[in-house]
């Protein structure tokens, strides 16, 4: 048997591919209120779309957004006050406070979907940031899981303030840049670094070796970038 999908949905996402112009991806409306802020729309106004009674709202797709996940959509449009998380809230500031003494912490936090999560990590990160503190976030999205490392692709580029608007020269200055201030030895791994942020240097590619040998090279680099970076920074900094 053939599959396929048809009603109003599908006959409205054809409509717009009819009349976005060439090169453009045009939303409807309804659309465009699930993705808004994940990516950067602009309004083209009310259109008259064959098959519906009522003028849509059309959108035209520009760049991604700087929305990375619906915690951080659900801020935009403002939180409830947060209340009830003092108990959990000393469990993870008494973990930092370990931390910034010299003595490194994993914390996991789990719970059913909906108790607040989420939202109790984000407390913490903003309490922490206005303590001074740097803090690196990475995400694992339910979209991104057939992208090998995502968290720790997520981790590099954070650091070293990579966008999506970035070119592949403009990527592989800013992480060239920040580790040899570090530490000129990172030198010898650039090539790698720069392979795994898939910006690698046409004039230095990284050598073709094992892809096991790859891994345990790259978290030897990882580990020696966290121990650099924290006896770099002072004692008031995470780690």
């Amino acid at each position: 048997m053939d599959y396929t999908a048809q009603g109003h949905t599908v006959g409205l996402a054809q409509r717009m591919e009819q009349i976005a112009e060439a090169g453009c991806i045009y939303l409807a409306e309804p659309s465009a209120r699930l993705v808004d802020g994940f990516f950067r729309l602009r309004t083209l106004g009310q259109h008259q779309v064959k098959g519906v009674q009522h003028p849509v709202g059309v959108f035209e797709l520009e760049s991604v957004g700087a929305v990375l996940t619906r915690l951080q959509a659900a801020e935009r449009r403002g939180f409830s006050r947060f209340v009830g998380r003092d108990a959990e809230m000393g469990i993870l500031e008494a973990a930092l406070e370990s931390a910034l003494e010299g003595r490194g912490r994993v914390v996991g936090v789990v719970g059913e979907p909906g108790v607040g999560k989420s939202r109790l990590c984000r407390e913490f990160v903003l309490k922490s940031k206005m303590r001074g503190i740097s803090v690196i976030e990475a995400h694992c999205p339910a979209h991104g899981r057939n992208v090998l490392y995502i968290p720790v692709l997520e981790l590099f580029r954070a650091y070293f303030g990579i966008t999506e608007r970035d070119s592949a020269p403009e990527a592989r200055r800013k992480s060239a840049g920040a580790l040899l201030m570090l530490d000129e030895s990172f030198r010898e791994v650039l090539p790698l670094v720069f392979e795994f942020l898939a910006v690698p240097d046409p004039k230095n590619p990284a050598p073709r070796i094992d892809p096991q040998v790859k891994q345990h090279q790259l978290y030897a680099f990882l580990r020696g970038l966290v121990r650099t970076r924290s006896d770099a920074e002072p004692p008031s900094c995470s780690r």
